[in-house]
Order: structure tokens, then sequence, then C-alpha cells
């Protein structure tokens, strides 16, 4: 069964990204939450366990960016990554290392492993926020 958490009453719209967070399990989805609180720019739109409850959070938000475990329940990440739109920025967060190669190919900004450390937290953050600033000023300067 999909286990989807919609928090609409968290999302700010003042928040430069709006993200949501996807990993079979509740702890570690809390734990990140947790992790992000001092990320002003990062509006959490809801969390979900699965690829399933992941679509519909995206459908639903149209979120800027996933935190995203490689292992969900008989699934992967890398299956969600087939399903939705590649302007969507990646953050996987798992507890597997081995997957940090492929990751990067399928549009990953940074692959964080379990326990997260704050600090490569911050950095992810910050990379994410480059990119998505990059894009903006290249897309202004296409404008005629």
């Amino acid at each position: 069964m999909s286990e989807t958490s919609l928090l609409p009453k968290n999302i700010n719209p003042m928040k430069n990204l709006k993200a949501i967070i996807v990993d079979e399990e509740r702890l570690s989805r809390l734990n990140l939450r947790r992790l992000l609180q001092p990320f002003p720019e990062i509006g959490i739109a809801g969390e979900a366990n699965s690829c399933a409850g992941a679509l519909e959070l995206i459908n639903l938000y149209n979120p800027q960016l996933i935190f995203l475990d490689v292992q969900l329940r008989g699934e992967t990440g890398f299956d969600l990554l087939e399903l939705i739109d590649n302007s969507i920025k990646i953050i996987f967060v798992t507890a597997y290392d081995e997957n940090d190669i492929r990751s990067f190919e399928g549009n990953a900004v940074d692959f964080l492993t379990k326990p997260v450390n704050p600090e490569r937290l911050r950095e992810a953050i910050e990379r994410v926020i480059q990119i998505k600033q990059y894009q903006k000023r290249n897309k202004e300067l296409c404008v005629f």
C-alpha cells in the first residue's frame, strides 16, 4: 500500500524551491525533514514512500526538487526517474552507495548517503539553487 503524506499547510509561497521527499522509511523522511528546517529556501510539499505516491505528489504540486531514496519496496528511485519530467532536480538520499555513479546518469544533482551529513546537505541544496538561478538567467536572456 502506498503511503502519501500531503502537507499543503507547509507550503510557503515565499519559498524558492518546492520539494517532496520520497523514501520508504518513515523515520528517514522525518529525519530529512528535520535536517531541512534550517533551509528557508526549501518548502516541503509532501512525502511519499513509493513511486505511485511520488507521482501523485508530482502531479498535485509540480515540485522543482525531489529528495529521493534509491530503494523503494519492490521498486527503485530510478523507476520514478523514467516517469517524470527531467527538469525536476533530484537529490538522491540513500544508504546504498553502489548506486552513486548510476544516479548521476539519471539527472541527479547530488547523492547523499545516510545518515545524512548536514554540511553535505547544505552543499547539495546550494548546488540546486545555483542551477535554478542559472536556468532562470538563461531563460530571461532568451526572451525577446
